[in-house]
């Protein structure tokens, strides 16, 4: 048989062919690849332009965040004082009232006192009155009886 003829052998010009072909998509898998490597390095660029974007405006909405936060955290502290200062005020004329409420309480706890001591003293001279009196009528009525039995006779001569 002629080795030649045979389909599973190509002759060696074929080969050659075959080389070029292979050269051939060799350098379009290159390019392909590069091309690839380069789609890839702009991808990767834009993610990391994406990335550096978001990060941004992630850093700058923290910082409009944080001055928000800012703005009513010192808000709140001047309300806060303003609060307290308004109680303490508060405080202040509660006290006082106090005090007065206290003040006058005692005093008319005094002049209670001092009522009733009066009263009380007012209501024993009333007691000795009456008893004085009731002490005078006996004596009088003694004095009568006396007199009706014995002051006729009594020699009261003129």
């Amino acid at each position: 048989g002629d080795s030649n003829n045979h389909p599973h052998h190509p002759p060696y010009g074929d080969l050659s062919a075959t080389n070029a072909k292979y050269a051939t998509k060799g350098t379009l898998a290159s390019s392909t690849y590069h091309q690839h490597q380069q789609q890839q390095h702009q991808q990767q660029q834009m993610a990391i332009d994406e990335q550096k974007m978001n990060m941004q405006s992630i850093l700058e909405r923290y910082h409009s965040l944080a001055l928000t936060h800012y703005a009513q955290t010192k808000r709140r502290r001047l309300e806060s004082a303003t609060r307290s200062t308004q109680n303490s005020q508060r405080i202040e004329q509660l006290t006082a009232l106090h005090k007065m409420a206290q003040d006058t309480l005692n005093f008319c706890t005094k002049v209670l006192r001092s009522e009733e001591n009066t009263r009380r003293e007012d209501e024993r001279e009333r007691r000795d009155v009456e008893e004085e009196m009731r002490n005078a009528e006996r004596e009088k009525a003694l004095a009568e009886e006396f007199l009706s039995r014995f002051g006729s006779n009594a020699g009261m001569s003129g």
